[in-house]
C-alpha cells in the first residue's frame, strides 16, 4: 500500500478543515482569508497527489500530476501572503507579492500544459509513474525556495519587535513553516533521480495536526474558540493519537518494505515495538508546544488564564465606578446649577410673586429631577429584594401596555400581540413590570410617530419562557449595541442612561437573561428569557 499517497490525504482532509475552520471565525479579516487561502491550494496539492499516486494508467497520473503542480504553483505566493499579513507588510509589500503571484500564474500553465515537467513518467522507489525534471521544473523550484524564505524572512524579523502574545504566535508559525517546507522540499528528489523518500509528506500531516491542536487549545492566529475544557483536551488528544498512530503504522509498513518479511506475528510484534518506541513522542510533541510556544504546561496556561480573568472583571468593575461617577456628576450639576441661580436672587427678589412662583416650579422640577437620578443609581447598584411570586407573564405585559395606551394613540404606535399559553412564573411582578414598562418606553422613543411594536411571549423546552419585545424603530448603531447596558450611556438628549442598566440587573437577579439585535433604520429586539421556576 502506498502510505505515502495515504498520507497526503489526510493532509489534504486537514488542509480542508482548518482553512473552512479558520475562515468562518471572519470573513472580512485579511488574515484569516489568505490563510484559509493556502490552506485551500495545500489541501487540492495533497488531494490531487493522493489520487495521482494511485493511478495505474500513465496518462491518468500525468493528468492528476499536471493538476497538482498547478495547486503547488500557488502554495509559496499564498504562504508569502499570509505571512506579510500576519505581520501588516502586505502594502509595502505590494510589488513582491505581485512578482511572486505573477511567477506563480506563469508556471502554473506551464504545468497545465506539461511543459513543467517531461512528459515521460516512469517508476520510482514506491510511485509508478513519477516524472523527471527539466529546466522548468529547475526554475520554479529556484523561485520557489526563494520566495519561502523572504516569507519565512519576513516572519523571524518581526517575532522580535512583537509584543509577547503575538511574539510566541510568531515564532510557533515561523518554526512549524520552516519545518513543513523543509519536509516538502524531499518531494524534489526523486524529480532529479536522487532515490530519497519523500518523508517530508509525513511532516506536512504533523505540522496541520499540530496547527489545529495550538488554535484549538492556545488560540492561534488570536482565534478565541470558545469550548468545554474536556471538549478541548479530547479534540487535542485525538488530533496527537491520529498522528501517533500513523507514524506507528507507516514505520512498520516501511520497515517491512525494507526487510521484506511477511510474518502475522512478526507484524504484531513490531507493531508494538514501534507503538513502545514512538509512544513518548505524543506527549513531548504537546509538552514542546506548551513549554517553549507558549510558556507553561496545560495546567499553568490554566491558572494564568484564571488569573487574567479575575483582573479583567475587576478593571470592569472599576470601569463601571468610574462611569458611574462621571455620570452623576454630569446628570446632577444641571439641576444644582438652576437651583444655585434661583437661590442667589431669593434675598432679592423674595416679595415677588412671579418669583417666587417659577422658584417653586422649576426647584421642585430640578429636586425630583435628582430624586429621580438617586433613585435610579440606588437601584442599579443596591436593587431591592426579590419579592417572589406566581405571576403571568401574559396579564402583566397587557396591565404594563394599557399605563401607556394615551401616548400609543397619541403617536399613532401599534401594538401587535402573539401570546403562547405559557406557565405561571415565580417573580417579582413589580421589578419585571418595571422591565417591561423601560423597553415599551424605548421602543416609543425609538418609532417616534407611525410605527408598531411586537410583542411576543414562548414557553421554551428547558423550563423557561421567552419574552420578545420588538419595534420597527430606528435601530441601535451596531458600535453602540455592546454599550446599552453600561450605566449613564444614551445617545438621548434627554435621560439619564440608567434604565437599560437597571433591567438588565432585574433580569439577571431573575436568573435570566436579556440580549439584543438591531438594524439600523428597521428595528430593535430584545428577547428576555426567564426560568419557571
Amino acid at each position: 500500500m502506498n502510505f505515502f499517497g495515504i498520507t497526503q490525504l489526510i493532509s489534504g482532509i486537514f488542509s480542508l478543515l482548518i482553512g473552512v475552520f479558520v475562515l468562518c471565525q471572519d470573513l472580512k479579516n485579511k488574515v484569516y482569508r489568505s490563510y484559509a487561502l493556502f490552506t485551500f491550494s495545500l489541501s487540492g496539492w495533497c488531494t490531487c497527489y493522493f489520487i495521482w499516486q494511485f493511478q495505474t494508467v500513465e496518462e491518468y497520473a500525468i493528468f492528476w500530476l499536471r493538476i497538482l503542480m498547478a495547486f503547488m504553483a500557488y502554495i509559496h505566493s499564498l504562504f508569502l501572503h499570509f505571512g506579510l499579513s500576519n505581520i501588516n507588510l502586505v502594502e509595502s509589500r505590494k510589488k513582491i507579492l505581485w512578482f511572486s503571484y505573477s511567477w506563480s500564474t506563469i508556471f502554473a500553465i506551464l504545468f497545465l500544459t506539461g511543459a513543467g515537467f517531461a512528459d515521460n513518467a516512469r517508476q520510482k522507489l514506491f510511485a509508478k509513474f513519477w516524472p523527471d525534471a527539466n529546466f522548468f521544473t529547475l526554475l520554479f523550484l529556484v523561485v520557489q525556495i526563494a520566495i519561502v524564505c523572504y516569507g519565512l524572512y519576513c516572519l523571524y524579523s518581526s517575532i522580535h519587535s512583537a509584543e509577547k502574545e503575538k511574539k510566541n504566535q510568531l515564532k510557533y508559525i515561523f518554526i512549524m513553516s520552516a519545518l513543513a517546507w523543509a519536509g516538502g522540499l524531499t518531494n524534489w528528489l526523486l524529480w532529479f533521480n536522487i532515490y530519497i523518500p519523500p518523508l517530508g509528506n509525513f511532516l506536512i500531516t504533523i505540522y496541520l495536526a499540530v496547527i489545529a491542536y495550538a488554535i484549538l487549545r492556545h488560540h492561534l492566529l488570536d482565534i478565541n474558540v470558545v469550548f468545554k475544557k474536556s471538549i478541548i483536551y479530547s479534540v487535542s488528544a485525538t488530533i496527537l493519537s491520529a498522528m501517533y498512530l500513523l507514524i506507528v503504522f507507516s514505520s512498520e509498513q516501511i520497515f517491512r518494505g525494507v526487510t521484506g518479511y511477511n510474518s502475522t506475528p512478526l507484524t504484531i510484534f513490531i507493531l508494538i515495538f514501534f507503538a513502545f518506541i514512538f509512544h513518548p513522542l505524543k506527549n513531548q510533541i504537546q509538552r514542546i508546544i506548551d513549554k517553549y510556544f507558549f510558556r507553561g504546561s496545560i495546567e499553568q496556561i490554566d491558572e494564568e488564564n484564571v488569573r487574567l480573568r479575575g483582573e479583567l472583571q475587576k478593571t470592569e468593575k472599576l470601569r463601571a465606578i468610574s462611569t458611574l461617577a462621571a455620570g452623576m456628576a454630569h446628570e446632577i450639576k444641571n439641576p444644582l446649577t438652576s437651583i444655585k441661580t434661583f437661590t442667589e436672587y431669593l434675598p432679592r427678589k423674595h416679595n415677588d410673586p412671579d418669583f417666587i412662583n417659577r422658584f417653586n416650579d422649576i426647584v421642585g422640577a430640578e429636586v425630583d429631577k435628582i430624586n429621580h437620578i438617586v433613585k435610579q443609581l440606588l437601584e442599579f447598584s443596591r436593587p431591592s429584594e426579590l419579592k417572589l411570586k406566581e405571576t403571568n407573564i401574559n396579564d402583566l405585559l397587557d396591565e404594563t401596555l394599557s399605563l401607556l395606551n394615551n401616548d400609543l394613540l397619541k403617536y399613532n404606535i401599534k401594538t401587535q400581540k402573539n401570546y403562547s399559553d405559557i406557565a405561571t412564573i415565580d417573580t417579582d411582578p413589580s421589578q419585571i413590570r418595571q422591565v417591561f414598562l423601560n423597553l415599551f418606553l424605548n421602543a416609543m422613543d425609538s418609532i417616534r410617530n407611525d410605527g408598531t411594536i411586537h410583542v411576543v411571549t414562548n414557553q421554551e423546552n428547558n423550563g423557561k419562557i421567552s419574552i420578545t419585545i420588538s419595534d420597527t424603530g430606528q435601530g441601535i448603531p451596531k458600535e453602540d449595541i455592546g454599550r446599552i447596558f453600561d450605566p449613564f450611556f444614551t445617545r438621548k438628549d434627554e435621560g439619564t442612561g440608567l434604565g437599560l442598566s437597571v433591567v438588565h440587573g432585574i433580569i439577571e437577579k431573575h436568573g435570566g437573561k436579556i440580549t439584543v439585535k438591531s438594524v439600523p433604520e428597521e428595528g430593535t429586539s430584545f428577547v428576555i428569557t426567564l426560568p419557571i421556576k
